[in-house]
């Protein structure tokens, strides 16, 4: 899919409730650094960033309120995000052009849109809106305020919901033996209401496996799945990368009510680093999601949002590909199901 990017701020004025004065500031999310110079003639009341889950090609809203303490001045508003990797994106400033009815004004500042893909690399992202007394591109421009999140604006380039099933484009499916397990293509389907469906067949003997097409490099991948309750198997979310033991990161998740999950790298023709933690979840019950964070300080691990691990060394720099199996390791003990189990992945951000 190609993005169509134009860098533009739209700046929405808006009338605002009036506040008390001993009233803090709020902030939205709560993690909001901010930063107002002592010669303002304004102090800001509400902070809303964007916090959660977007894409390229689509904007991101901000909100700020300010109430003015002298007689308002014309402000510029200037907007950057920042990827992992510490590349900048600054989207083109705009002035405010309308004074306030009265002595609060709510800025409404929509982003016209996110960069495309190429231009950032997706997962977290810094993401800061300054305000501005002439325009930042002109010399001796001061930043009179800023507000900065660091993470909690998380990019992908979109949402792979496996419509096609294993023939969705950039995606196919593996024939091949690991462990116990043969993947076959044909146990592989979609799903009646989203996502795709890995059966595997009684004692784990026939089961299957997805994979990008061609290799993926740095960001973060996220996958939303509900694993069969089938002790003696795992179901893994990882990236790879031939030989084995020289590139692939690993979530690695017992398909049981335990909790237990495995994060694993390989370089260097052995494994660097091995996680296995048992959490307070029940991943057969309901739907849990998984996130690799690949980038070239670290390499990090989330469940349901929450950071499990993070690695700063020990793990492949090479571009791999993106992984998802069902199958049945020898050195499990357990006997699987005499009866057809199920992987349901609902869906995949990338």
């Amino acid at each position: 899919m190609k993005w169509i990017f134009s860098a533009m701020l739209l700046v929405i004025l808006g009338g605002c409730e009036m506040f008390d004065e001993s009233e803090e500031m709020q902030t939205e999310p709560e993690t909001v650094e901010s930063d107002l110079s002592g010669n303002t003639p304004f102090e800001i009341r509400e902070i809303r960033l964007p916090s959660g889950t977007g894409y390229f090609g689509e904007p991101i809203h901000s909100s700020l309120t300010i109430e003015w303490q002298e007689e308002p001045i014309e402000l510029w508003i200037g907007e950057s995000i920042q990827d992992a990797s510490g590349k900048w994106h600054d989207f083109d400033p705009s002035p405010i052009q309308d004074q306030p009815h009265d002595d609060h004004q709510r800025l409404d500042i929509r982003s016209e849109n996110i960069p495309p893909r190429d231009t950032l690399l997706t997962g977290p992202q810094t993401h800061v809106v300054s305000f501005w007394d002439r325009s930042p591109d002109e010399e001796g421009a001061i930043r009179l305020f800023q507000a900065k999140t660091a993470g909690e604006l998380i990019l992908f380039s979109k949402q792979e919901t496996f419509e096609q099933g294993p023939d969705t484009e950039g995606w196919t499916a593996a024939d091949h033996q690991i462990g116990q397990t043969r993947f076959d293509p044909a146990q592989i389907d979609t799903h009646d209401e989203e996502g795709i469906v890995i059966t595997m067949n009684p004692g784990g003997k026939t089961s299957g496996e997805i994979r990008t097409m061609h290799p993926v490099s740095y960001g973060s991948y996220e996958i939303a799945m509900t694993v069969p309750d089938n002790p003696g198997t795992l179901t893994g979310f990882f990236l790879y990368g031939a030989p084995d033991y020289d590139h692939e990161i690993d979530i690695e998740v017992m398909n049981d009510q335990t909790g237990e999950i495995w994060l694993t790298t390989y370089a260097d023709g052995k494994e660097q680093h091995a996680y296995k933690e048992e959490h307070a979840i029940d991943p057969t019950d309901g739907i849990h999601t998984y996130r690799i964070d690949y980038f070239p300080d670290y390499t990090g691990f989330f469940l349901n949002g929450e950071e499990l691990a993070r690695f700063t060394d020990g793990y492949s720099h090479e571009p791999m590909q993106l992984m998802v199996n069902y199958w049945r390791p020898s050195w499990l003990d357990q006997t699987p199901a005499d009866e057809d189990t199920q992987l349901h992945i609902h869906w995949m951000n990338h």
